[in-house]
């Protein structure tokens, strides 16, 4: 089991979020860190990905921005994970 899920949605901070994505693999595997990263590729796709990951890892981060997070936390209701938060959104209110 991967410690850590990140679901990036790339369209968010007016696509931002996308080299975010790219940082965040790049700094995990030079530490070695346990990960999984998926991209979202449409609307509610954030909350089917947490859903499938909300028992198998032990922390599930969001990278993008308010809509991300909450499709995700909609996903993980029920689940075992912490949420981990990268904020990447143009307004970032939740954060």
């Amino acid at each position: 089991m991967s410690s850590y899920y990140f679901i990036v949605n790339p369209a968010a901070g007016r696509g931002k979020a996308n080299a975010v994505g790219k940082s965040v693999q790049k700094i995990c595997t030079d530490r070695k860190i346990d990960f999984d990263l998926v991209y979202t590729s449409k609307s509610g796709h954030a909350t089917d990905l947490a859903a499938i990951a909300r028992d198998k890892f032990e922390c599930v981060v969001a990278v993008g921005g308010d809509g991300t997070i909450n499709e995700i936390v909609n996903g993980m209701i029920g689940g075992s994970a912490t949420l981990g938060i990268v904020p990447v959104g143009s307004g970032n209110d939740f954060v």
